[in-house]
């Protein structure tokens, strides 16, 4: 995740994160890393803590993300224009060459649509890695 980013998720979780003698940074950055992948058990070497002090982190930066309405998951699928915004937003911060993605997440078996002959040139490119 790139500086600005995760000093923009920091400031918009602040106010929600209780003040547990952690900076708001020590949290978020605990519960990405778990979520992003990490052990427990390598979350608490790095940072120094026991695993109860990480799994309230987590739940704590859980439970602000959930109230933050800047951060509610709000696509607006319906509306075409948003869709193709999302798509060249995505595609530009992640400097990627694929295009029509409006996010990316992991662990997760979503199924899509797939969309019609007319509206792509490859119909095909449009499955997900499990078949869906």
């Amino acid at each position: 995740m790139p500086v600005d980013a995760f000093v923009d998720l920091v400031d918009s979780l602040s106010p929600r994160l209780p003040r547990s003698g952690l900076s708001s940074t020590c949290p978020t950055a605990i519960a990405l890393r778990y979520l992003g992948g990490g052990s427990f058990l390598d979350v608490c070497a790095a940072f120094g803590i026991c695993p109860s002090t990480m799994y309230r982190a987590l739940w704590e930066v859980v439970d602000a993300v959930n109230a933050t309405p800047s951060l509610a998951f709000d696509f607006g699928l319906g509306n075409r224009q948003r869709r193709l915004e999302y798509a060249g937003g995505f595609q530009s911060r992640r400097n990627s060459p694929i295009c029509n993605v409006v996010g990316a997440l992991d662990g997760v078996e979503i199924e899509q649509e797939q969309p019609l002959d007319s509206d792509v040139q490859c119909v095909v490119d449009y499955s997900n890695r499990k078949g869906v």
